[in-house]
């Protein structure tokens, strides 16, 4: 009898380890997310954002020469917060408000030029911003501590302005910059598609998400008017949306 006491006293330490739930709400709460509970918490996201523009329907000639392999990504971020509620041990809703840095830039293209150089590179950088209003579900693979899960859902994306940047570089290196911010011709909602999968690390009253995710624009939307020499609107830019981030949730279990 004495020995089979020792076996469970000495098996003890062990069964903590492997149990999957929290000691002492084990009965009432099973598992590390209790059900229909919320957290809320901040939302960042470095990113990168790439633009791919239609320019064979762009209706300005120097867009149509500059075709879609000269579109590149460029850094951006997506700053925000966000509210999550648990359904259940595998299943959660989130949902967020972000402004999100979105567009791209190109390579640069050798223009020939009126000067004493002759010829220069040019490039672009297209910054768009946005107030994003995601949605997503969240599927947890298992019920412990640290969970992989897969999350996927839908963004709402609000148009708040834009800024064009025109680099030119000649060839004595002498730089140029010109800019401008019209949001003429802007869709100003547009719906985005979001997939996703990470990590969530399940603490007491907090938890910590990090999960590489991807974002696309379901359409191609007007990113831009076009105008004719006498400044008449002829038209819309179009362009496709793209970003791949690394987002970091951290939440407080309310």
């Amino acid at each position: 009898m004495k020995t089979f006491a020792l076996i469970c006293v000495a098996l003890l330490p062990l069964s903590l380890l492997a149990q999957d739930t929290i000691p002492g709400i084990s009965e009432i709460e099973p598992g590390y997310r209790p059900k229909n509970r919320f957290y809320v918490g901040a939302f960042v996201s470095p990113d990168l954002s790439y633009s791919i523009i239609q320019r064979e329907d762009a209706g300005m000639a120097s867009l149509k020469t500059n075709n879609s392999n000269y579109d590149i990504s460029k850094f951006s971020v997506t700053v925000g917060f966000e509210a999550m509620y648990q359904v259940n041990q595998h299943l959660a809703i989130s949902m967020g408000v972000h402004y999100s840095g979105k567009g791209g830039k190109t390579k640069e293209i050798e223009y020939s030029l009126q000067s004493p150089s002759g010829v220069a590179n040019r490039y672009y950088v297209y910054d768009y911003r946005y107030i994003d209003i995601p949605v997503r579900l969240d599927v947890y693979l298992n019920r412990r501590r640290v969970a992989p899960f897969i999350t996927a859902g839908v963004s709402t994306n609000v148009f708040i302005n834009q800024r064009t940047h025109q680099f030119t570089v000649e060839m004595n290196d002498e730089a140029m910059e010109e800019s401008n911010s019209s949001s003429s011709g802007f869709q100003g909602i547009s719906p985005q598609f979001q997939l996703g999968a990470g990590i969530d690390i399940t603490l007491k009253y907090s938890r910590i998400r990090i999960f590489p995710i991807y974002r696309a624009t379901f359409t191609t939307i007007p990113v831009g008017g076009t105008y004719d020499y006498a400044g008449q609107p002829t038209g819309s830019v179009k362009a496709n949306l793209y970003s791949i981030g690394l987002g970091i949730n951290c939440m407080l279990r309310l």
